[in-house]
């Protein structure tokens, strides 16, 4: 799925000034809420100021180990803001996929195959 594009059924489809990447949504959002959060779990809030520091420190230090846009990588979070962000800044950098965190050995290793594989 090309994320980088409207679906053709969406309101935004018609729109030439709607956002139409992570990136974009996101400053749209910061510049909508005036400061609040970006990301709410539970208790766990991220503002869109962090949420953007965020992304920026994690796209410069991907770069910088030679992860980029065709690279997969495989994450374990655990739940919460701080993972949403960081499968966020994922998306932006590199191809994510999120697993489970509660995998162990095999479990894990046969994900890790699956995800190498495709």
């Amino acid at each position: 799925m090309d994320t980088a594009k409207p679906i053709p059924d969406s309101p935004a489809a018609n729109d030439s000034t709607a956002p139409r990447t992570i990136a974009g949504l996101l400053e749209a959002g910061q510049s909508l809420s005036k400061g609040g959060s970006a990301l709410r779990l539970g208790d766990d809030a991220v503002s869109h100021a962090e949420l953007h520091d965020l992304m920026v420190q994690a796209e410069t230090s991907l770069r910088g180990l030679g992860i980029g846009r065709n690279t997969r990588v495989m994450t374990a979070l655990p739940d919460g803001a701080l993972a949403a962000c960081v499968l966020l800044a994922l998306t932006r950098s590199a191809t994510c996929a999120p697993v489970n965190p509660d995998l162990r050995g095999a479990e894990l290793e046969i994900r890790a195959d699956a995800a190498s594989n495709h």
